[in-house]
């Protein structure tokens, strides 16, 4: 199984978390939002605007700044006050973008800002003619519109503002009482094109048309007495609400349907508080956010109105009633920008749930307790047994039972045997039976109290019931009774036990007495899972076969402790263990093949099985929720941030008559509906967030759009890539994988890691790709690309070639004009001295291309012969191997501080350190590529690499190298990433390099001038 691949793939479902509480079982469903705010990087908590750009970042206007967020990091443009080229105002107002241009339009509180997306540059027009700026009419601008001609239209607290934004000509209206066909107010809300991209501007005034004809403007007054007219003069928003209409929110809480063609208001809605936002979609629904009474949806088709308040408290609901703004991105999810509570999230992957805890005083909630089993009985009733609460009952939503717990009474024969309930079991006649540590007892329907069954007899102790694990019940109306210390006994309620199978050393027939689970399959054979081994037993031939764990046959079961049994619909048999994951059974050749963590399991330890109607299967265990698909073998996990609010799952599992899956927990019952789980299949967008050489970022917009190739010398070889996959659903589930084609022959799965570096390239043609996932795996498979060319060395390219020939010919036609008696002695003397001069030459080439000129150490070439000839001996002689991989801190800041020059001395300085710690001549030192070097150290136990480790870094110290532009030490320092393992021979040595540089990457993430080791275990669980 590749289990990287799938140990990262991971499906958002829509969950329900039902924790069962009143009489009809019934809950109301309510919109979950996820939060984004300060404490996740945000740069402010008042969001008043998000935009959704061409290449699919978000970007949030608040009220300290401009943020682009990917879905793992946050970008912030602010105010620089000595730049008058910066974003005018931190306080952002509103944010419009371009319908035609790469730009976003900024209203702040100190003029409009366009902000350039490609290039990252502000243009302002403020309202300060001091600065020596275009002037506004004023300068809190509260909404921008592009009109059909190209020009920016922008409303303020005093007018209303056109913007030719070539010419930066500004054309300001204003309200006149003289002129009764300017604006009707001069603080202007909102701004909307309709669909004869007229434009409507909503003020304190009321609602007024542009007539360009005539450039005035067409006024719409409030009056309430009037139902063809809006009810408020003061006009928050404005939005397009279908073809020839237009939605029109007001302060006062109504929201008017304004008929653009006829020119009425056609219909009202009234809203709790004050309107601030609006967001229509689908032509059918009307997002409204208020100002401090939250979240309202309207919906047009059934004329409802949903009203979502906010709760501080209460995580799943919205944490701020001011509501800024809306944005739908391209995934599906909901952005709501508040005035506090940061970016509220809804994602439609995500049904209603919640985490209802025991309440004290409350009857009709479940215990405080472990629910061991759970069943639906034929009435739709559900029957939950419980660890040391006894067995409840809660009827279904149509049912006649009554809510109800059942514990045993001291003096009552007729109770329950004993509070913790193992089993409960509704066999073929509709009887319902309740196994416990009691014994068995069977329900009266009649009475409601029990029927106590003693399982005594048959060889078995009389003094002491059987405790009571698991029960199943076979094709001829008998029961298979799995026991904690007796094995399994076979009974009928007419004549008692028929026989007992158990554990005996002279004659065994099941391979342990404690039964953990029972399963009749498909073909009528018995499953028993015990504490030690499975058993089949022939209930046609009467004989049992044992199956256990054999640490030298991978083929035999995983783990003696069997935990559940499972047969799904193509009657392929699953057994669950404690310790051993998962196993398939193969009824071919008699042998098993296993699912673990390493696969994507959540934990070895099973606890439940269910299939769905997909006949994928649900696997509960001791740390979450898996979903495996039996075809493709991919294990996908659910977790929190699907819903699940519980972490340990138990035994307690089933299909519901509605196909609905049930599982017990530790904190309650898990309930997945099946008909609201589906796929987020909107594969990424993808990007480039930075690409550096040399760890020098450049500018590679036109390289990527216009597919250019970038051509770098022979000695700027080292570069980085940082790319992202644009869906915010679960970012932290979106996957990559790369490729550098010219040097890869494979893709690299990197996991949820996004950037990829590569050194030394050599010369030649080279295009990197990247492909990217969302959380449900949909991959984009229109791979984003960068090409480059490395131009080889001087001594290498056409040209210095011919130069050689050139010389070498001129060389010859000289010599041949020679007298002819000094011919042959210049000849065998000229011959003789380009010999030795050819030999220095290729001596010195052959040196060059195993060392580094710079420092002297072997170069990237020689390390990989080094790591390549001593990974085999270590294999062959199981010698240990490590590896420690350097960086020179803030090596960057120190050239640009003290100069090239001096950075080259350092790194000489640096590569003497290395060298002069090494004592033996197995020991190699490389420079791995611009300030790492790498050292390998062959039969070296990592106490000893360590040791060889501190001395370095007190070596260093003491050279005391001059570093003012560290963060880490006022001198040079270095930071190590230790390895080392004893290799073998179906590894490869690209592991080591990998566990190296994660300890070095650590080693940075700590602080720096520092050693971090990595071991093997680490990159597993990547």
């Amino acid at each position: 199984m590749n289990s990287l691949l799938i140990e990262n793939l991971k499906k958002s479902y829509r969950i329900i978390f039902l924790l069962f509480f009143s009489i009809t079982n019934v809950m109301g469903e309510n919109l979950i939002f996820d939060q984004l705010t300060m404490q996740d990087g945000l740069v402010n908590n008042a969001v008043s605007g998000i935009i959704q750009d061409d290449q699919g970042y978000l970007w949030f206007g608040t009220q300290n700044g401009l943020t682009r967020y990917d879905g793992k990091s946050f970008k912030i443009f602010d105010h620089d006050p000595f730049d008058c080229n910066s974003l005018p105002h931190n306080q952002i107002q509103t944010i419009y973008q371009d319908p035609v241009d790469p730009y976003l339009w900024i209203g702040t509180y100190e003029g409009l800002s366009r902000f350039n997306l490609e290039t990252w540059d502000f243009k302002n027009f403020t309202s300060d003619p001091e600065l020596n700026r275009l002037p506004l009419s004023n300068g809190i601008v509260t909404s921008v519109i592009r009109d059909a001609e190209g020009l920016i239209w922008a409303g303020t607290l005093e007018g209303l503002n056109r913007i030719d934004p070539e010419s930066g000509e500004i054309r300001v209206y204003h309200h006149s009482d003289e002129d009764q066909s300017s604006l009707l107010h001069n603080t202007v809300r909102a701004l909307e094109l309709d669909d004869r991209e007229r434009l409507w501007v909503g003020s304190y005034g009321g609602l007024d048309l542009y007539d360009s004809a005539s450039d005035s403007f067409i006024h719409f007054k409030a009056d309430r007495n009037k139902p063809e007219a809006i009810n408020s003069p003061y006009v928050m928003a404005l939005r397009k609400g279908g073809e020839g209409f237009l939605w029109v929110g007001t302060w006062d809480g109504d929201i008017s349907l304004f008929d653009t063609v006829n020119e009425k208001t056609v219909s009202h809605i009234s809203v709790p508080g004050n309107v601030y936002v609006l967001y229509p979609e689908y032509e059918c629904s009307l997002w409204i956010g208020t100002w401090g009474d939250g979240l309202c949806r309207w919906n047009s088709l059934n004329k409802e109105l949903e009203h979502y308040s906010n709760d501080p408290d209460d995580p799943y609901k919205l944490n701020n009633g001011i509501i800024y703004s809306f944005l739908r991105d391209r995934s599906g999810l909901l952005w709501i920008g508040t005035n506090g509570g940061g970016v509220n999230l809804l994602n439609p992957n995500k049904k209603d749930f919640r985490f209802l805890y025991h309440k004290k005083g409350e009857e009709r909630s479940l215990p405080v307790d472990n629910i061991i089993k759970i069943v639906e009985d034929r009435s739709a009733d559900l029957w939950v047994g419980t660890y040391s609460n006894g067995l409840w009952r809660f009827p279904g939503e149509n049912s006649d039972s009554a809510l109800h717990n059942w514990l045993p009474e001291e003096d009552n024969p007729f109770s329950l045997s004993h509070k913790n309930v193992h089993v409960i079991l509704e066999d073929s006649r509709g009887a319902l039976w309740i196994g416990s540590l009691g014994g068995l007892d069977r329900f009266n329907t009649e009475t409601e109290d029990f029927d106590h069954y003693p399982l005594i007899g048959a060889g078995l102790d009389d003094s002491l019931e059987p405790l009571i694990y698991d029960m199943v019940e076979d094709s001829d109306g008998t029961f298979w009774i799995g026991t904690y210390s007796k094995g399994v006994l076979h009974w009928s309620e007419e004549e008692g036990i028929l026989g007992t199978y158990s554990y005996a050393h002279e004659n065994a027939t099941l391979s342990n007495n404690l039964v953990m689970d029972l399963f009749i399959d498909s073909h009528d054979d018995l499953w028993a899972g015990t504490n030690r081994g499975l058993n089949r037993f022939n209930r046609k031939t009467g004989e049992f076969e044992s199956f256990y764990h054999s640490i030298d046959n991978r083929k035999t079961l995983s783990s003696n402790y069997i935990s559940v049994i499972f047969e799904d619909s193509s009657q392929n048999l699953w057994i669950g263990t404690d310790g051993g994951g998962l196993n398939l059974y193969d009824r071919a050749s008699n042998s098993f093949t296993y699912y673990s963590r390493e696969d994507g399991l959540g934990s070895n330890h099973i606890q439940a099985i269910l299939e769905d109607d997909r006949q994928r299967l649900w696997i509960g265990s001791i740390n979450g929720m898996n979903i495996l698909n039996p075809e493709s073998g991919d294990i996908l996990a659910i977790d929190s941030s699907d819903g699940i609010m519980a972490s340990e799952m138990n035994k307690g599992s089933f299909k519901g008559a509605d196909g609905s899956l049930y599982f017990s927990c530790r904190e309650g019952i898990l309930r997945f509906e099946q008909s609201i789980l589906h796929d987020n299949d909107i594969p990424p967008q993808l990007w480039f967030n930075d690409i550096h050489v040399m760890e020098e970022s450049i500018p590679f917009l036109e390289y990527v759009n216009e597919r250019k190739v970038l051509t770098l010398p022979w000695d700027r070889n080292y570069l980085s890539f940082e790319f992202i996959a644009l869906d915010f659903t679960s970012p932290e589930r979106n996957l990559y994988r790369y490729k550098m084609e010219g040097l890869d022959r494979e893709w690299v799965s990197s996991g949820n890691r996004n950037f990829a570096s590569y050194s030394n390239l050599k010369p030649g043609a080279y295009t990197f790709k990247v492909m990217g996932s969302n959380n449900d795996g949909f991959w984009n498979t229109e791979n984003l690309s960068f090409s480059i060319k490395i131009l080889p060395p001087p001594w290498k390219q056409k040209w210095f070639i011919l130069l050689y020939i050139a010389l070498g010919v001129l060389l010859f036609i000289l010599v041949s004009n020679l007298q002819a008696n000094l011919l042959l002695k210049r000849k065998l003397k000229t011959a003789e001295s380009s010999k030795m001069k050819l030999e220095v030459l290729n001596n010195r080439l052959e040196e060059l291309a195993w060392k580094d000129s710079l420092t002297g150490l072997g170069n990237r070439r020689f390390f990989d012969l080094s790591i390549n000839n001593m990974w085999h001996l270590a294999v062959r002689e199981k010698k240990h191997l490590s590896l420690l991989m350097i960086d020179v801190d803030f090596f960057k800041a120190y050239n640009d501080f003290y100069g090239h020059q001096m950075g080259d001395e350092a790194l000489r300085k640096t590569a003497e350190i290395i060298r002069s710690i090494l004592r033996r001549d197995t020991d190699a030192v490389c420079r791995y590529g611009g300030e790492e070097f790498t050292v390998l150290l062959f039969d070296m136990e990592l106490k000893e690499a360590y040791a060889l480790c501190e001395a370095l870094l007190s070596k260093m110290r003491s050279a005391d190298i001059s570093h003012e532009a560290s963060s880490a030490a006022p001198y040079l320092t270095i930071s190590i990433g230790l390895t080392g393992l004893v290799p073998d021979f179906d590894q490869d040595p690209d592991m080591l390099v990998l566990l190296a540089d994660k300890a070095l990457y650590k080693a940075k993430g700590h602080g720096r001038n520092r050693i971090e080791y990595c071991n093997p275990a680490e990159l597993e669980e990547d």
